[in-house]
């Protein structure tokens, strides 16, 4: 098959490529990066930045109209939001298999995601309306990636609160405040559901929970491992079909220590630890291209697998740099892992190493 893959610069692009090096992939970005140096990238598209919404659209429509693809396969939660609001546009030419705008918008739009909760009795984290609500330990983030993206900013009283929001003011000017979320601190380990659905009905789904977090006070896994968890099963497979969702997407989930889940934000696309899945059973974009043929049948069978990111882009590599005395866990878990180290395409490995030593040499 002939597949169109957006976000070149994505570790999971990459991951993508590899698992389907049988078939013909051509990669969509607006510069060469790691991943066009793989050895299954048939061809690099450049295109315009995946920022420049309507821009991008455009020269994405007219790609497809001019080029025969099977598939289109969003990585990115930008390319992603564009293939589901130009849906009717684009699947005249190219199949994508995308959840429905509606259903997408509530999953990428933070504020949308919480009210949805709230109306459907899913736990998650109490959010507040109002400043002067506000209980403490508290965190700041933007509603959503296609409006913006920054740091997770924790505070701890309202004189933090006041003064990180000035400081947003300054560094973001067109930020206001319902562009942003505040809620309660959860405290607990990072879990995830990560599924696949056709036309609503749940086909796939596997669950992880993540080792360590780059950064480590929270943020995406550079090492994970899949698990067996019926309760978070249950839980993701609940969001989903409330969604009515079509395509990829997932759960993140923060576990107290009273064995609770709060539901701490949904990813409708791709996500960063899809190489552990493939590993682990789970082969997701596979699923994809099998959905133009038949109606699968429900498959929920799946290893325990674990995954170190060495090489990618903000993986171990980087997190060692702020959390060096995690050094000796690294080193044990990798001889029991899989690793994002490919001797059989070695190409990317050294452009993200080269990466890295130009960010060291940058924070000097």
């Amino acid at each position: 098959m002939r597949i169109l893959l957006t976000d070149g610069s994505h570790m999971n692009a990459l991951a993508i490529m590899r698992q389907m090096k049988e078939h013909e992939i051509d990669l969509l970005h607006h510069k060469k990066s790691a991943p066009a140096y793989s050895r299954y990238c048939k061809k690099l598209i450049i295109s315009p930045n995946v920022n420049d919404q309507e821009e991008y659209f455009e020269f994405l429509h007219q790609h497809i109209q001019k080029n025969k693809y099977d598939i289109l396969m969003p990585v990115g939660v930008l390319s992603s939001y564009i293939c589901s609001k130009y849906y009717p546009q684009l699947s005249k030419y190219v199949r994508v298999e995308i959840a429905p705008l509606e259903s997408f918008e509530i999953a990428v739009d933070k504020t949308k995601t919480y009210k949805f909760c709230e109306e459907n009795d899913i736990p998650h984290p109490k959010t507040y309306h109002q400043l002067e609500d506000v209980k403490f330990p508290a965190i700041i983030k933007g509603a959503g990636e296609v409006t913006g993206k920054f740091p997770v900013l924790y505070v701890k009283d309202s004189e933090e609160l006041n003064h990180e929001l000035e400081l947003l003011k300054k560094t973001h000017p067109y930020l206001e405040l319902k562009d942003l979320i505040i809620q309660d601190q959860v405290v607990g380990e990072p879990y995830g559901f990560f599924c696949l659905y056709q036309n609503g009905e749940l086909k796939r789904a596997i669950c992880q929970r993540r080792i360590r977090e780059y950064p480590y006070t929270g943020g995406h896994a550079t090492s994970a491992e899949s698990i067996d968890d019926e309760v978070m099963m249950d839980l993701g497979k609940r969001v989903f079909d409330k969604l009515n969702w079509h395509g990829v997407g997932m759960a993140e989930y923060k576990r107290s220590e009273d064995g609770t889940y709060s539901l701490i934000e949904l990813n409708p696309k791709f996500w960063t630890a899809l190489e552990l899945h493939i590993r682990a059973g789970m082969h997701f974009p596979e699923y994809l291209l099998q959905m133009d043929k038949e109606t699968l049948e429900p498959n929920f069978s799946y290893q325990k697998k674990s995954f170190v990111w060495l090489f990618a882009k903000e993986g171990e590599l980087y997190r060692l740099l702020n959390r060096p005395r995690d050094l000796f866990r690294v080193i044990r878990d990798i001889p029991s892992s899989y690793s994002d180290l490919h001797l059989d395409d070695l190409k990317p490995t050294i452009v993200l190493f080269l990466y890295w030593i130009i960010f060291l040499f940058r924070r000097k």
